[in-house]
């Protein structure tokens, strides 16, 4: 059995099917490698075929973008004076624009896009990087504590590596400064590694599934 601890982009996630929940008290691989954004030959949409959402990263950081289905019936634009439908767009959903809409029954949908912030002003999460060859950590801040996310950068690709580690790892084992908090399910063990220790972490296989991300 694996435990796969997963941020999807809209909503950064968390799921754990272990006894033990690991977490890095600070940023890994340290507070100095931190960087606020990438290098700008990485900017870009990316998309993939797997997911209807993408990711933007640009100057400002990283934010996925997913659009949200809603309605509006046929009587509440009839009633009320905010809303219009015009040659296949509605009017007064978002201010000073108009949405593609498509009337089904008695109701007209449209898609709403919505942005979540991953790395970027407002948010809590850090991100450092591990090298010059594109090679990234999304520090998921946790309540106090952080969960990596390993991010990748080709000439035109993104790829997102998810932490993993098996049911009975030792994988951590030589980490000496471990906090243990019990907890009913599962025990929260907080990881608090040296510089040697994190370089020895990052060469072990801690991260699992990989999603490729296409830039457009």
């Amino acid at each position: 059995m694996k435990t796969f601890i997963v941020i999807t982009f809209l909503i950064v996630n968390s799921f754990t099917f272990s006894q033990n929940s690991y977490y890095f008290a600070l940023p890994i691989p340290s507070i100095e490698a931190k960087v606020n954004t990438v290098k700008s030959k990485w900017f870009g949409t990316y998309s993939s075929l797997e997911q209807p959402s993408h990711y933007l990263i640009d100057e400002n950081g990283i934010a996925l973008i997913s659009t949200v289905i809603s309605s509006v019936s046929r009587e509440t634009i009839r009633e009320s004076s905010k809303y219009s439908v015009q040659n296949g767009f509605i009017h007064g959903v978002v201010d000073k624009d108009s949405l593609p809409c498509v009337l089904k029954g008695e109701y007209y949908y449209f898609g709403i896009q919505n942005t979540e912030i991953i790395i970027g002003e407002g948010n809590d999460n850090v991100l450092t990087k591990i090298d010059e060859n594109g090679n990234f950590i999304i520090n998921t801040h946790e309540n106090g504590s952080y969960i990596p996310l390993k991010i990748s950068f080709t000439s035109n690709t993104f790829s997102i590596s998810y932490f993993d580690y098996d049911f009975d790892t030792k994988v951590f084992r030589f980490i000496n400064n471990q906090n243990t908090i019990p907890s009913n399910d599962y025990d929260l063990i907080i990881l608090s590694p040296t510089e040697k220790e994190m370089k020895k972490l990052l060469k072990s296989s801690i991260w699992g599934e990989v999603k490729t991300f296409t830039k457009k």
